[in-house]
């Protein structure tokens, strides 16, 4: 995980000051939006190698169940 991403917005939450309750409600949500892209983009990194040995979708067409007979 690139610990540095999280490095920076946990200084930035430490030197936090807020004047009102909007501006903390709006800065937190970007905070917890970086966060997530970080931590989603190390998983995506580690399952890259994963991945290849998937077998192929069973099928690109939907089917079963007589699904489209009306």
């Amino acid at each position: 995980m690139n610990i540095h991403k999280l490095e920076d917005i946990l200084h930035e939450m430490q030197l936090a000051d807020f004047r009102d309750l909007t501006a903390a409600q709006a800065r937190v949500r970007e905070w917890a939006e970086r966060i997530s892209s970080a931590i989603t983009e190390h998983l995506l990194a580690e399952l890259d190698g994963s991945v290849a040995g998937l077998p192929p979708d069973l099928s690109s067409e939907p089917g079963g169940h007589n699904w489209g007979d009306e």
